[in-house]
């Protein structure tokens, strides 16, 4: 399938993809995976019953190596370990980070692309830009087909929440405003504070908290209580957001208990907050702030705290308003290129 633009958000947590599909409707897609990319392993059962199990799992070759990713990968994971995720700075340049790009392209079934949008973290941007634009554009074998890549992008994280906010307001975003963006993600949370769509670097930044140290605190709460060690940190982001019981052994932790661990582990978010505001200033000249990315539901009370006198604005769809924007800034720097 040919894509004129096609945007990518390869996180620690999740690999989104946004995309129009060909068509008269010109019809917006997006979706998500687990940003989980471990070695392909043959399984008997599976090959039996390729319908029932992990039926959304593609299989993409890296430097020789077979590694398995898509929506269902999750059932291509034994115990709790060997999942393929990577939780450093240097991802962008992992072996895992082409697997889950592989894996972008394998998703939408894509053959060609024109323009492809990939982002960093803020404060990754000047170490792993170049590696992205030299080790991302050209042809790739995605089982076993060719898919060419003509052109990358690479923008900031959080500016693509920016550039999808100010497409929804009807009467435009305002050029003369001060607004904060903070992206939190599962590793890493970023802030770009911008003046209308212009990014100001000296207030913009990043620090590596994110979800996974808040579900990494829970965890160690729930091992001293429980008495046994506790690690699968994926298992609790699931109860929090169905509000179920999660079972530990024979024991069913209740919503409310778990509840009380994210209490606990409020200064983690609290600690971020305050790296926020110690970068941005008080607040003051700002309209608002916009929280996005994943995990945004668990920064937002800590955010609101520190900047008691801003407005908070929560992004519907907030995991997506940066590959969104993504796709917004390629399809405008595609036409440009065209018309050029």
């Amino acid at each position: 399938m040919y894509f004129p633009v096609f945007a990518c958000d390869i996180g620690f947590g999740q690999t989104k993809v946004a995309a129009r599909l060909p068509g008269p409707e010109n019809k917006l897609f997006y979706d998500s995976f687990p940003s989980l990319s471990p070695r392909h392993v043959t399984s008997n059962l599976s090959s039996h019953l390729p319908n029932a199990v992990a039926n959304r799992t593609y299989i993409v070759r890296v430097d020789d190596v077979e590694f398995a990713v898509g929506p269902d990968v999750k059932f291509a994971v034994g115990g709790t370990t060997g999942n393929g995720r990577t939780l450093t700075d240097d991802f962008p340049t992992s072996v895992n980070y082409k697997a889950l790009f592989l894996g972008a392209l394998a998703h939408v079934d894509a053959t060609e692309v024109d323009l492809l949008v990939l982002g960093l973290p803020v404060h990754t941007m000047k170490l792993y830009k170049d590696h992205l634009l030299k080790h991302f554009v050209g042809e790739f074998q995605v089982r076993g087909k060719s898919v060419v890549v003509h052109k990358v992008i690479i923008l900031p994280q959080p500016v693509g929440a920016l550039l999808h906010y100010g497409s929804t307001i009807e009467e435009g975003l305002s050029q003369d405003e001060n607004r904060l963006i903070v992206d939190c993600g599962y590793v890493t949370t970023d802030w770009v504070l911008s003046h209308g769509y212009r990014m100001i670097e000296s207030r913009s930044s990043g620090t590596p908290t994110g979800v996974s140290a808040i579900l990494n605190s829970m965890a160690d709460l729930i091992s001293k209580d429980e008495g046994k060690p506790f690690d699968q940190i994926e298992r609790i982001d699931d109860a929090l957001i169905s509000g179920k019981p999660m079972r530990f052994f024979k024991n069913m932790i209740q919503p409310d208990k778990l509840r009380s661990y994210l209490d606990n582990s409020s200064f983690i978010t609290d600690d971020c907050a305050k790296k926020i505001r110690s970068s941005v200033g008080d607040g003051g000249d700002l309209s608002s702030i916009l929280m996005v990315g994943g995990g945004s539901h668990y920064f937002a009370p800590s955010i609101a705290k520190s900047f008691q006198d801003v407005e908070i604005i929560q992004l519907d769809n907030s995991p997506f308003c940066n590959v969104n924007g993504f796709l917004l800034f390629g399809e405008h720097q595609h036409k440009r290129l065209k018309a050029a």
